[in-house]
């Protein structure tokens, strides 16, 4: 038997800080200061996405501003994601 899912999301409102673990706060301190070792750029980049919402809607039923407001975050995730999958030339970089 299958399930469906009916009823709202449980979406937080859009500026409400994503929850970080311990590990999350170690890991992003760790990059800002150069020094992230590759699980904690991973463990990074994982929290980057669900900070930024980049794989939701931004549309919120109950208000523009609110839309406007999550449309801001999720841009901002996916401009990392874009560059991050961009394909660089080795002839033209800087």
């Amino acid at each position: 038997m299958t399930q469906a899912i009916v009823g709202k999301t449980n979406q937080a409102p859009p500026w409400e800080m994503e929850p970080a673990t311990l590990a999350e706060v170690g890991a992003i301190r760790a990059l800002v200061s150069g020094e992230a070792n590759v699980d904690q750029q991973r463990q990074f980049v994982k929290w980057l996405e669900k900070a930024t919402a980049v794989g939701e809607l931004e549309f919120r039923a109950h208000s523009e501003r609110e839309s406007s407001f999550a449309a801001g975050k999720r841009f901002v995730g996916l401009q990392f994601f874009i560059l991050a999958k961009a394909h660089i030339s080795s002839a033209k970089q800087g």
